[in-house]
Formats: structure tokens, sequence, C-alpha cells
């Protein structure tokens, strides 16, 4: 079991990153780049959230206090917000606009990663939900804003071509 979990903590974010790759390059061209471009905002603002929130809170890892012990070597800095999750639910938001249904999965599997973390004392609950929370509110903002600089760019780009 322990071989599972940390599997699963450690390298299922691979996957998520590849499924989330191929998702992408399967889109017509204009949603490839409209969804590239989106994909990069909500990136920067989600690690802008995630290093700020980092900053002003800090929650030890649980085997800090050496009552656990954690499935994988890691180092014992701040567990606030689990960078893990946080990037593998980033993939699932940035698509649900293009496959709902894909995006759900990619997202279950971010809660999976972020379980297996728990499970494997390198994290608390509180530093998955805050990932989940942070990458919500960074995809937002980075679809809302990277799909108004698509459209501003798509007709600069019609007005120069007329």
């Amino acid at each position: 079991m322990h071989a599972v979990v940390t599997d699963v903590a450690q390298y299922l974010i691979f996957l998520i990153a590849v499924a989330a790759a191929a998702v992408w390059l399967t889109l017509p061209t204009g949603d490839r780049w409209r969804s590239a471009v989106q994909a990069v905002f909500a990136a920067v603002f989600t690690l802008m959230i995630v290093k700020l929130a980092a900053a002003a809170y800090y929650d030890p890892r649980p085997f800090v206090g050496g009552h656990v012990h954690p499935y994988f070597t890691h180092p014992a800095d701040n567990g606030f917000p689990s960078d893990h999750t946080a990037v593998g639910s980033l993939a699932g938001y940035v698509l649900w606009s293009y496959r709902k249904r894909i995006a759900a999965v990619l997202w279950v599997a971010a809660v999976l990663v972020g379980a297996a973390r728990v499970v494997a004392h390198v994290h608390s609950p509180v530093d998955i939900i805050g990932a989940l929370v942070i990458s919500a509110i960074g995809s937002a903002l980075g679809l809302y804003l990277g799909g108004l600089v698509w459209n501003r760019w798509q007709a600069r780009t019609a007005q120069a071509r007329s």
C-alpha cells in the first residue's frame, strides 16, 4: 500500500500533465492557441497566489513533529499550499471550457494526488484544500484575462488584414 500511495503522491502529476498536453493537441487550432494563452495567464496567477499564500501562512508538514514518518523523503519546509495539487487541478480548471469530462477526470486525479500526499504524511488536509481553492482563483483570473487578451489580439489581427 505504501508503494501505491507513494507513486500516486509523487508521479500521478506527470500523468496529469501528459494527459492535459494530449487533450490540448486535439483541440481545434483556434481553441488550442486561445487555451494556451489562458493557461499561461492561469499558471502565472496561480503561482503568484501560491507564493503569497505560502508567505502569509505557515503549516508545518505532518512529519515535522516526529509523530509520523513520511512515506518518502521530503524537505521539512512549509506545506501550505500543496504545489502538486495546485498544478494538477490547474490542468482540470483550464481545460474545463474545452473538454468538460476529461477536465473533470484531471481534477479528480489532482484531488487523488493531494489525498495521497496527506496519507503519505507530507501534507495536511488544509494544504490540499488551500491548493484547490488557490488554483480555482488563479485559473478563473487567468481564463478571464487570457480570454480578453486573446480576443483583443484576434480583433487587431482581423482589423490589420482588412
